[in-house]
């Protein structure tokens, strides 16, 4: 994981009809990734900081984020994290914030 990688991903929006995750929530998690795969000795986190991550919804009339690439892409984080057993990720139904 570089990041680049994490700066330039881009996220689908959820179907119409349905909310994802809140824009900002989920972009202030990245810039922190970006900082840290940059820097890991500037930047204090951890790979259970991603897994325990918890993201509003969006407000209503915006669809935020598709769910299920977040989940997807920061299991993709947390997998290739230094030190941490690929088999350790996290149900994508635990995220949601009310």
């Amino acid at each position: 994981m570089t990041p680049s990688e994490i700066h330039y991903i881009a996220f689908r929006k959820p179907p119409l009809g349905k909310r994802g995750y809140d824009e900002d929530d989920v972009d202030d998690l990245l810039e922190r990734l970006e900082r840290f795969f940059r820097d890991p000795a500037g930047a204090s986190m951890t790979a259970d900081d991603v897994r325990k991550a918890q993201f509003r919804k969006p407000p209503i009339g915006k669809r935020g984020y598709d769910t299920g690439d977040v989940d997807d892409f920061l299991d993709q984080v947390v997998n290739e994290w230094p030190q941490v057993k690929t088999d350790q990720s996290f149900p994508g139904s635990h995220r949601s914030a009310s």
